[in-house]
């Protein structure tokens, strides 16, 4: 496994269909609007998300272009 650490356009990253979690949107957007942003967006080698599904709708709603993200390469 190899971990990357990147800043990626919000548009190159792809929602995960088997997502199970509900979010508290407007709670995360709050915080985010407030605090910042602090907790990077987890994706795989395909920019699929893996977590952070709320923020990454936050940040949009924030109109937020890019973001930080953590890659993990190899995890199945």
């Amino acid at each position: 496994m190899e971990k990357r650490h990147l800043k990626i356009k919000i548009s190159e990253l792809k929602e995960n269909d088997r997502n199970p979690k509900l979010h508290a949107d407007q709670l995360i957007k709050k915080s985010i609007d407030e605090l910042g942003f602090v907790d990077d967006i987890v994706i795989d080698e395909n920019n699929v998300i893996l977590g952070g599904h709320g923020r990454l709708k936050a940040l949009k709603e924030l109109g937020q272009v890019e973001v930080d993200v953590i890659q993990i390469i190899g995890w199945t």
